[in-house]
């Protein structure tokens, strides 16, 4: 975890319900800008899925992060 910024373009896909996007980050640890893969799935109206992903340079991607939010009712 660090405080620097992450800046991803992608598109959104509607037969899926999901926003797939790329970009790239500076690891905190490393301080090497790395590949990033952000997808966001919507569920249903009151459900999401976020997975995050890091990409190596042979294009191989291996989660990271994933967050389920519920919307509170």
């Amino acid at each position: 975890m660090g405080t620097g910024l992450m800046v991803t373009r992608g598109k959104y896909d509607e037969a899926a319900k999901q926003l797939t996007m790329f970009g790239t980050m500076v690891d905190p640890v490393s301080k090497k800008e790395k590949k990033v893969k952000e997808v966001i799935t919507y569920i249903d109206e009151n459900n999401q899925k976020m997975e995050m992903f890091e990409v190596s340079d042979d294009g191989k991607e291996f989660k990271t992060m994933e967050i389920h939010s519920k919307r509170k009712m």
